[in-house]
């Protein structure tokens, strides 16, 4: 598929973001989750995590994914865990010892 694979689930305290996100329309699948975590930020749960496991991403995408990290970050209590393939480094000067 061309669209990741969204959790947006408060119940059970799960935030889910797997796997392609390379859709022409990004702003149309993207809007109405920044909308949502926009109220989320407001009264989230103690502690939450938010879990990032995407294997390709267009740059339509990367935008958007850009505004939903910002908003992740400035919400109290929150957590990324972003998951990566070691295949998709390029370039050894990313990864600093």
């Amino acid at each position: 598929p061309d669209s990741p694979q969204v959790v947006l689930d408060v119940e059970n305290n799960q935030f889910l973001l797997r796997g392609r996100s390379i859709m022409a329309d990004a702003e149309s699948f993207y809007l109405p989750i920044l909308k949502w975590l926009n109220t989320y930020r407001k009264n989230p749960l103690p502690a939450s995590k938010f879990v990032f496991d995407l294997e390709y991403l267009n740059t339509a995408s990367s935008k958007f994914l850009l505004a939903l990290i910002s908003l992740i970050e400035n919400t109290p209590d929150t957590e990324i865990d972003w998951h990566f393939r070691e295949e998709q480094i390029l370039d050894d000067d990313i990864i600093q010892e």
